[in-house]
Order: C-alpha cells, then sequence, then structure tokens
C-alpha cells in the first residue's frame, strides 16, 4: 500500500484527529489534516500531489507542534512510518482525543496556490520528457 493510501486509512479510523506521520525528518500531515494545521497553527501548505495540500513539521520540532495542538485542545495522532515493515507501515505512538475537527477539504483553492502553480509546471516538464524518451 502506498504511503498517501495508509495515510486515508489511518484518518478514516481517527475521524476528528489530525494525523501526523513521520517519514523521513518531517512529520507530516495530508489533506484535511495539513488544512487545519494550516488554518489554525500557519504551517505551510504544499503540494502532494494534484488536489491535494501537504503540510509537514521537522521532527526537531514536533514538541511545539503537539503543545500548539493541546493549547488549542485538538485531537490527534502521531505516528511513526517504517517503508521496510510488511503489512501496515505505519504505527500510532501518541493518540489524544480532545475536541474533535470537522473539516472535509483535501486541498484550498488549488487554481489560486502559487505552489499549485509551480506543481503543475514541474509535472507539465516532467511528462514532455517522458514523451520525448518514448520517441
Amino acid at each position: 500500500m502506498k504511503f498517501i493510501e495508509e495515510v486515508k486509512k489511518l484518518q478514516e479510523k481517527f475521524k476528528g484527529h489530525v494525523v501526523l506521520v513521520k517519514c523521513g525528518i518531517f512529520y507530516t500531515a495530508i489533506g484535511k489534516d495539513a488544512i487545519i494545521l494550516h488554518e489554525l497553527l500557519g504551517m505551510h501548505l504544499i503540494c502532494m500531489k494534484e488536489k491535494l495540500c501537504k503540510s509537514g513539521v521537522l521532527d526537531k520540532n514536533i514538541d511545539k507542534c503537539i503543545k500548539a495542538m493541546d493549547e488549542r485542545n485538538l485531537s490527534f495522532v502521531i505516528c511513526d512510518y517504517d517503508k521496510n515493515k510488511i503489512g501496515n507501515k505505519i504505527t500510532p505512538i501518541c493518540i489524544r482525543d480532545n475536541k474533535v475537527i470537522e473539516e472535509q477539504r483535501e486541498c484550498l483553492d488549488c487554481e489560486a496556490c502559487d505552489r499549485y502553480k509551480k506543481y503543475m509546471d514541474v509535472k507539465g516538464l516532467l511528462e514532455e520528457q517522458e514523451k520525448g524518451r518514448r520517441k
């Protein structure tokens, strides 16, 4: 199962919680969770893929993020991701059941987002390069 699919499965399991998954040196939030962190904590958004926002916090700063979510009484789940693990690669390591969060959007207005425009430019460039290789 791909990373995005596993995170979405965890988001379903922990509805109403912000899900942050450690992947490399970042704790990553996608979709609705990235939007919540952006709107409530001021975290930056980038495109994970078309129509899906992503936000992240360096692992050395996760304590500050946890403190900020606690101060806002947010429900959240902090997880670890092990790409080498067989089966479920994501393991919850910290769960806080506070205020339930209702957010349905997976992305903000992509057409108004500068990062989305850059993402689409890069995506188009890569597609053109791939077409050139196939000829």
